[in-house]
């Protein structure tokens, strides 16, 4: 399936901004800010910029894709005079695909800053090493205590934060997400509830940045629902707990103590209780419920990220409590990223990984236990995505072996995978710069295989257990266009590509049938579907619909359709979605 690039809204300029934040996007293993998301990040640098001194209404946001559309108008040169000083974002260390974005390359930065005539240009973000050169200063520290440090005193900070100013640019940065082309709909606010890695006393898994960052430091749950309530009287309508490494060691008692830690059910609870609270009870929701927005469905979305699938594994009992407190409190569709890397025992000790296949077998099984119901917009409430890497060291043609086991196993025994992520490891060189390892060409070759049979068969598989033909799919957006098809997906965590072979208009959302499934994406029809207002290729997109079924079809509308179901001898199903009749 063809992957378009939604277009972003072009930017809304602001004459009276002195402080332009440039944000080329963050993704990396505990954040995610590439839109529809808004990174944490981002937010912390307007936070700390208004606690420096700026007035809000002096502080400006763009995306880099916004910058992009500028161009071409403004001849490179953006239209503003007076700034005093831009901050470029830029921290995409495991770039993927993405359908609303893509992030700033180091050329673009260089051009960026070769057009500005701000006394002061800032890189920061985690790829601003790789990223950055001549004209520009670098910032390495926090980015809030960065923000704050340029507008109260035009010199750049590169330090830590402490916990109330973590808090504090957070609550106060929360505004600059109603700049962002995305809002309020269907923008989703990364959270952030922890820094660091449980495993830093163990030095974590060899290519993990998280480790780096030192001790884990939690923020509180009053402090996080503070900041969602800030957020949400900023028109917000959705969120992601994806600000952490392990979601399930959430204020654990045992961090810095046990690389493993038992989860505490209860801080969970507290966390996800006050978010959906905050969030639902905000002026963004309940905005979006007064435009004809479903809560849980097309507005209110509460999704979570990342887990350690050795600590749930190692205390069953307590982790599917945990887990159903997740379950009971995210909205549907929400997933737990699980970082397995390698099944090859082998490869697992030299790289100093978190978990094995049985462990991650077992963890599998607990969150299909607690989350496998389905909810409100046609998906299991919580599901386990599965990472694997390429390019480790240790890795031979063998190791991938190991890792289709394992896949073949979980496809055999039912349990839903809702995500499989396969890339290449990248590793921190001695300037803080991230690359691939060279493979031998017998790795790269095996590492090929292994993820087009993974594309070609356990995507599908799993895809096929989740999504039988019929099921309905709700609040899906439609994106993009191409040609006669048009493009959409779910707000929330790694939502399914939705193509659809009919009329639909770019921005509404439309429930669709699912049809046909490929490795990563459905294609499927709108629920209900009026025949009578269909046209004649409208009508090809219902299945076993060929253009002589199509044409009876047509023509028996002005009758009322009265024999439906002998133009659908082969997918029965398909009749309880078609409607007929005048409006």
């Amino acid at each position: 399936m063809v992957r378009p690039l939604a277009r972003q809204k072009e930017a809304r300029w602001d004459t009276r901004w002195r402080y332009l934040i440039l944000d080329g996007y963050v993704d990396e293993p505990a954040a995610l800010g590439v839109p529809p998301y808004i990174s944490p990040q981002a937010r912390s640098i307007a936070g700390g910029l208004v606690c420096g001194g700026a007035p809000r209404d002096r502080v400006g946001y763009l995306t880099v894709d916004q910058w992009r559309m500028s161009r071409g108008k403004e001849g490179g040169r953006l239209p503003f005079e007076g700034l005093e000083a831009v901050i470029i974002l830029s921290g995409c260390v495991v770039p993927g695909k993405y359908l609303r974005g893509t992030p700033i390359s180091r050329r673009e930065v260089m051009e960026l800053v070769s057009s500005l005539d701000a006394p002061l240009v800032v890189i920061t973000g985690s790829a601003a090493g790789q990223n950055s050169g001549p004209g520009m200063e670098i910032c390495q520290g926090d980015p809030g205590v960065m923000g704050e440090g340029i507008s109260a005193s035009g010199r750049v900070i590169s330090s830590t934060r402490s916990i109330e100013q973590w808090n504090t640019h957070l609550k106060e940065g929360a505004f600059i997400s109603s700049l962002h082309p995305d809002h309020p709909s269907p923008l989703i606010c990364e959270i952030e509830t922890s820094s660091g890695c449980p495993r830093f006393i163990s030095g974590g898994c060899s290519f993990c940045m998280e480790p780096g960052r030192g001790p884990v430091r939690f923020r509180e749950p009053d402090d996080i629902a503070t900041e969602l309530r800030e957020l949400a009287s900023w028109g917000v309508e959705n969120v992601r707990i994806g600000g952490q490494s392990d979601l399930m060691s959430y204020l654990s008692p045992d961090v810095g103590r046990l690389e493993v830690p038992r989860p505490d059910p209860e801080a969970i609870r507290d966390l996800m209780t006050g978010v959906r609270s905050a969030l639902h009870d905000g002026k963004g929701v309940k905005d979006a419920v007064k435009r004809g927005r479903r809560i849980g469905i097309d507005c209110g979305i509460i999704h979570t990220d990342n887990a350690n699938p050795s600590v749930i594994a190692a205390y069953p009992e307590t982790s599917l409590e945990a887990l159903s407190v997740i379950a009971g409190e995210c909205t549907s569709g929400s997933v737990l990223a699980l970082g397995l890397e390698s099944s090859d025992p082998d490869v697992k000790k030299l790289n100093n990984l978190n978990s094995d296949a049985e462990e991650v077998e077992e963890a599998v099984r607990l969150i299909n236990r607690a989350g496998g119901e389905y909810g409100d917009n046609g998906l299991p409430r919580l599901l386990p995505g599965l990472n694997f890497l390429g390019g480790l060291p240790g890795q031979t043609p063998e190791s991938f072996e190991f890792d289709l086991e394992l896949l073949g196993s979980l496809l055999d025994g039912k349990l839903m995978l809702r995500r499989i992520n396969i890339r290449k490891a990248l590793f921190p060189d001695s300037r803080g710069q991230y690359t691939e390892k060279t493979l031998s060409r017998e790795v790269e070759a095996a590492f090929g295989r292994f993820r087009k049979r993974v594309r070609d068969e356990y995507d599908r598989g799993f895809l096929s257990l989740m999504l039988p033909p019929g099921h309905v799919l709700k609040g899906v957006m439609v994106e993009a266009a191409s040609g006669h098809v048009h493009f959409g997906r779910q707000i929330g965590s790694y939502p399914l590509l939705v193509g659809v072979e009919h009329r639909a208009e770019v921005g509404e959302f439309i429930d669709v049938a699912v049809t046909d499934i490929s490795s990563r994406s459905v294609t499927g029809f709108s629920t209900p579907f009026f025949l009578d207002r269909a046209s004649f290729s409208d009508l090809l997109a219902l299945p076993g619909i060929g253009r002589r079924r199509a044409a009876e079809l047509f023509r028996s509308v002005p009758e009322g359709c009265p024999h439906p179901e002998k133009l659908f001898p082969d997918h029965p199903w398909v009749l309880p979605h078609l409607r007929c009749g005048k409006g």
